[in-house]
Parts: C-alpha cells; sequence; structure tokens
C-alpha cells in the first residue's frame, strides 16, 4: 500500500491522519510505503506527523511495515522564516500543477 501525504495540507486544513489503516484487512504481511511532502512545513509539523503515522500503523493487529521517504525536504520552512515568508511562499506555489 502506498500513502501520499501532504503535510501543508494536513496542517494547514487541521484535517488529521484519520484514514482508518484498522479497516485495511489486506495489510496483513504487507508493508506501506508513506510518501511524505515536507514542502512548505516546518521540521516539527513534518516530524508530528510521521510520529502520528507510526503509531497508527503500531496499533495495527497485522503489524504492517512501515517505510517513510521524505520528498521536497529542501521546501521546507526553517525555523528562521517567518510566517508571512510562508504565506507567500503558499501563494506562489498555489498554481503549480503537479503531474
Amino acid at each position: 500500500m502506498a500513502l501520499y501525504i501532504d503535510v501543508d495540507d494536513v496542517m494547514d486544513n487541521n484535517i488529521g491522519l484519520h484514514f482508518g489503516l484498522g479497516n485495511h484487512r489486506s495489510l496483513q504481511g504487507q508493508g506501506i510505503k508513506a510518501y511524505i511532502d515536507c514542502a512548505l512545513c516546518f521540521p516539527t509539523e513534518v516530524e508530528s506527523v510521521e510520529a502520528e503515522l507510526r503509531h497508527a500503523v503500531s496499533i495495527h493487529p497485522n503489524r504492517p511495515t512501515l517505510q517513510i521517504t521524505r520528498r521536497r525536504e529542501d521546501e521546507m520552512v526553517t525555523s528562521s522564516d517567518s510566517v508571512v515568508e510562508r504565506q507567500k511562499k503558499r501563494v506562489r506555489t498555489s498554481c503549480t500543477v503537479y503531474l
């Protein structure tokens, strides 16, 4: 199973990671590959989402394996960036189309 998680969307929309892994019985003997999009996020936000994902996997009755791959880490917001700069980055990328 592959998951694509945009941390900025999760944090900006306050949606959390409620994807119900417990309902996927097919995870027995399988692994989960999680691709975490880090762009426009603070490192602490990325770490929070990863921790929530690790917890969801750890409590799954079939104990699937988890492989996390971070994408666009170079586009993370550093602690020295202001909230205004972060918003500017969001506006500039909001019109980008990803294929």
